[in-house]
């Protein structure tokens, strides 16, 4: 009987606590259900307003991205003009400059009317061009009425190429055109002096029959510069019938003039001879015993045969030279000499 009170009473205080537990249960559910709403709920209202701020950025992007679109096509427009402007002032300046050149060039007329070029030959007009002043060469050339088939060629020559074609030596000029029929051109003179201006008829025979103009223009230059540098300084020695010892230097193009200040001197009792070449003549040198016999008739400047000498002598244009340091004709007993160069050019 205890034994089954005692159960009763355990039975009903299990009973009795149930309620209690489920109820607490659920109230701390409920609890739970309501915080986590108000979290979603303040979730999602500061997720609108982020919402709000992205669309507000991306309005403003927008507005900013059409506003640096206008700013891009202003700027490109303002190049543009900026542009333009800068290549009229460049189309300016060249003509302002070519009036310049125009205004203080002077146009002397070497040549006009018919030459008759002979076959075989050349037939030559010669000009001079000041020192000091860049000059060129209009040339307007056609064949006459009668050679109206026969095409020829032009040359602009120097001192040298003159002799040289004279000799029949036709492989150096400064100038050349194609065979024409008819030409106008403008040719640059590179430098002073005398120079020589060839036609050659391109025909099977007889002559030709060139109707021809030629003006020459001499524009003055500014103050000029000067630059001198040390060409050679030291002993060279010779020795041998026909001996000969060169010494190359070089002009460079652009300049206005140029000029050799030399000293040589011989001890013992000796004398030598200089020469100034250009590179034809130089060539034409090494090809021949100009040196030994004392036959230097193709040289731009050459020194009578002394002991010792000092003098300025003219470059007279740009390009590879040479000095020829030489003994006397039909002589070889060989001797020292001293000597110093020095190159000034003009700019």
């Amino acid at each position: 009987m205890v034994s089954l009170l005692a159960y009763k009473v355990a039975l009903f205080v299990l009973l009795a606590g149930i309620p209690t537990s489920v109820g607490t249960s659920i109230y701390y559910g409920q609890q739970q259900d309501t915080i986590l709403n108000s979290h979603i709920s303040d979730l999602s209202s500061k997720l609108d307003n982020a919402n709000a701020q992205v669309s507000n950025l991306n309005s403003q992007v927008s507005t900013i991205g059409n506003s640096l679109g206008s700013q891009s096509s202003q700027i490109s427009h303002i190049q543009s003009q900026n542009a333009q402007l800068q290549a009229q002032v460049t189309q300016l300046q060249a003509q302002l400059l070519s009036l310049s050149k125009q205004k203080q060039a002077t146009a002397t007329q070497i040549s006009s009317g018919t030459i008759e070029v002979p076959n075989p030959g050349y037939d030559y007009v010669s000009f001079n061009v000041s020192f000091g002043v860049v000059a060129s060469l209009n040339v307007t050339a056609s064949s006459g009425q009668l050679s109206s088939y026969y095409p020829f060629i032009m040359y602009l020559l120097n001192g040298t190429q003159y002799s040289l074609f004279l000799s029949g030596n036709y492989g150096y000029t400064t100038w050349a055109s194609m065979p024409v029929y008819s030409l106008t051109t403008e040719v640059s003179i590179p430098y002073p002096g005398k120079w020589y201006f060839a036609f050659h008829g391109e025909y099977p025979t007889g002559g030709i029959s060139v109707t021809e103009t030629l003006t020459l223009l001499e524009s003055p230059v500014g103050q000029l510069n000067s630059q001198t540098s040390l060409i050679a300084s030291g002993a060279i020695n010779l020795s041998g019938y026909g001996a000969v010892q060169y010494v190359p230097f070089a002009v460079p193009r652009g300049i206005i003039s140029s000029s050799l200040n030399l000293s040589f001197s011989v001890g013992g009792g000796y004398g030598a001879r200089l020469a100034v070449l250009d590179q034809a003549q130089y060539n034409v040198f090494l090809t021949c015993n100009w040196v030994f016999y004392g036959n230097y008739t193709t040289t731009s400047w050459l020194s009578p045969i002394v002991q010792s000498y000092t003098a300025p002598v003219t470059v007279p244009h740009p390009g590879n030279w040479y000095l020829a340091f030489m003994e006397p004709p039909g002589t070889g007993s060989g001797f020292t000499l001293t000597e110093t160069v020095k190159l000034t050019v003009s700019f």
